[in-house]
């Protein structure tokens, strides 16, 4: 795969930031995401959500051990991809304006991506390699995803 370059947000800090594609009942949005290394699941913005016509309210509440704990936190079912590889199916929805961008967790996307981070190199790199095996399968007819 391509290598990622890292987005410097604030001066002298790099983040590993990748674009998802979410689809929901044969609707797709794309969101950002910060690849997070320290995040126990795929946690989406309820407002990114909400834009897919999903009403949040009427997800189930998710457990208090998954998530950011405290906050209101939903489950929600549907397919997030990177670059056609699915890579999970459940994601937990932070609550309304607690999230400003979705972060991709190791429970889903480091379990089918060697992550290497390279944030010494200049500029600040991280390579996304699919595991042995794993084919794009975004689009295509299956129920074995994650």
């Amino acid at each position: 795969m391509p290598r990622v370059l890292g987005y410097e947000l604030q001066p002298g800090r790099f983040y590993p930031i990748i674009t998802l594609t979410l689809e929901y009942q044969g609707r797709f949005q794309q969101t950002l995401a910060i690849v997070d290394s320290g995040a126990d699941q795929t946690m989406i913005p309820a407002e990114v959500i909400a834009g897919l016509g999903i009403d949040v309210s009427r997800l189930p509440k998710a457990p208090p051990n998954i998530g950011a704990g405290g906050a209101d936190q939903r489950l929600c079912d549907l397919e997030v991809s990177w670059r056609g590889y699915v890579f999970a199916n459940r994601v937990v929805v932070a609550e309304a304006g607690s999230l400003p961008i979705a972060l991709a967790g190791r429970g889903e996307l480091f379990q089918k991506f060697t992550v290497r981070f390279a944030w010494h190199k200049v500029p600040p790199y991280m390579d996304l390699d699919p595991i042995a095996g794993y084919e794009p399968t975004a689009g295509k007819p299956t129920k074995t995803h994650v």
